[in-house]
């Protein structure tokens, strides 16, 4: 079983356990990829435990301007992924494959939301990849839980769950 907790203090992104053993995360394999990966420039950060015991991390800084989506390897504790995420809500792995739910926001301005997709293993931090535009009107900003199918996206808000169809 893995525990896990974000942290974002000092050098260290987050920690978890496995096998009664902690381990910790730290800021510096990430900032090879991405400079704003420290305590100071992460404003938002999700860790969230995949079925394969690995951590998917989306962080963004400047009010979601900027962000990336990680996968660390917790069994050979490394990052394996890093992909350009701005505006990331919410990220999902499926098929090979890290999907951003991504809202972007503007003052004055009704939020506009966007799918991107990158092949599992991206180590760019800038690329920035096709987005397939999708519609979510129910947002409020809360935390969103999102899993993605052959047909759909499932986004899951306050214990509700939406479901958009893929294009």
């Amino acid at each position: 079983m893995i525990t896990f907790m974000m942290t974002c203090k000092g050098d260290t992104l987050g920690n978890y356990t496995m096998d009664d053993k902690e381990y910790s995360i730290p800021f510096a394999p990430i900032a090879k990829y991405w400079e704003y990966a420290n305590e100071e420039d992460v404003e938002r950060a999700k860790m969230t435990l995949l079925d394969n015991g690995n951590l998917l991390i989306a962080l963004t800084t400047a009010s979601g301007q900027g962000g990336v989506v990680a996968v660390w390897d917790t069994k050979k504790h490394q990052l394996i992924h890093i992909s350009e995420a701005a505006f990331a809500v919410a990220a999902s792995v499926y098929r090979g494959c890290v999907y951003t739910l991504c809202c972007i926001s503007h003052w004055g301005a009704k939020d506009s939301f966007s799918v991107t997709k990158a092949p599992l293993g991206t180590m760019d931090a800038w690329k920035e990849w096709d987005e397939e535009k999708i519609t979510f009107d129910e947002y409020d900003g809360s935390d969103v839980d999102f899993v993605v199918t052959d047909r759909e996206y499932r986004i899951i808000m306050h214990e509700k769950e939406y479901s958009i169809a893929r294009q």
